[in-house]
């Protein structure tokens, strides 16, 4: 979005540089060059442009107990009423069922 913006300004004919645009905005120049050659990288290539190592842009990485979590998660009346006792107690359930190791049903995978 900021990469955006700046295109925009530069586009408009206001004279500023990247420097001076991630000063404005409070971020390090060296880090503002890179999302941009990043992004100008990936529309080159046209890519959708994400960042990977945002959580948010992984896959999860147990799919299988996801899917199943979401299954079974859909048949309660209000899924949020769902005690994280008993989600924790499903997940492991089900990925000793699929016979996934290394799943610990972590308080960050519950939330």
């Amino acid at each position: 979005q900021l990469v955006d913006e700046f295109i925009r300004r530069q586009q408009s004919g206001e004279s500023i540089n990247m420097s001076q645009f991630a000063k404005e905005k409070g971020i390090p120049p060296k880090r503002f060059r890179q999302w941009c050659y990043a992004t100008k990288k990936q529309r080159e290539e046209g890519k959708q442009i994400v960042d990977s190592d945002k959580k948010r842009n992984r896959p999860p990485k147990y799919q299988q107990i996801e899917d199943d979590m979401r299954q079974w998660m859909a048949t309660h009346d209000d899924p949020t009423s769902v005690p994280p006792k008993a989600i924790r107690a499903k997940a492991m359930e089900i990925a000793i069922r699929l016979g996934v190791t290394g799943f610990s049903a972590s308080d960050k995978w519950i939330k």
